[in-house]
């Protein structure tokens, strides 16, 4: 069976799925669909989605009641991979944890914070590395790539050499572990995240 299958399929299913919420989100009503999107896709707070929408916190967190049970009857519940919102302290911890542990070659750590699926996706933009060298001397930089969480990663030959860019790893969350690790070696990826070649 070819190994793309599997990874391809869930792709597929997942992408089935953030289309669907999105048509599912077309037939709710205005104010509802503002609050799902503010709350829910970008991550505000209700006293945030209030100011917004000029509107009070009971009547945003009515709204999102209304929308969630709407969305659950459709059967695309928002929420429903438990992805922490965009930029959240919880997406933070996670993408911080997983850096710490990689920089400092805390494999048990690495692996603890990975869903099975993710560890094929690391392994291979790990396996790139040039002999001799290792976590420790690898240095990240967070960013974001298509809405998920990314990390620029610089490798150094010698700590006083200075660091050249090496790849980006953008994540997938699916709070609390890493369901994905997709690695892209292309340098030229840098300069449009406004990341450094040095």
């Amino acid at each position: 069976m070819d190994g793309l299958a599997a990874p391809m399929g869930r792709y597929s299913e997942r992408e089935s799925m953030e289309l669907s919420f999105v048509v599912a989100l077309q037939r709710l009503p205005p104010r509802q669909r503002a609050a799902v999107l503010l709350s829910e896709v970008l991550g505000l707070a209700a006293h945030d989605v209030a100011d917004a929408l000029g509107t009070t916190v009971p009547s945003v967190e009515v709204a999102l009641r209304g929308a969630r049970a709407a969305l659950a009857g459709l059967g695309c519940a928002p929420g429903r991979e438990r992805r922490p919102p965009p930029g959240s302290q919880a997406e933070r911890e996670l993408v911080g944890r997983f850096a710490r542990a990689l920089v400092r070659g805390e494999v048990e750590r690495m692996v603890a914070l990975l869903a099975p699926a993710a560890w094929a996706g690391l392994a291979r933009f790990l396996s790139a590395l040039p002999p001799g060298d290792c976590p420790a001397r690898l240095r990240l930089v967070a960013t974001r790539a298509n809405t998920q969480p990314a990390l620029a990663c610089y490798l150094s030959d010698r700590p006083a050499s200075g660091w050249r860019p090496y790849g980006l790893m953008v994540l997938t969350l699916d709070d609390p572990r890493i369901t994905a690790v997709a690695g892209f070696r292309d340098l030229a990826l840098f300069p449009r995240f406004g990341l450094p070649l040095e």
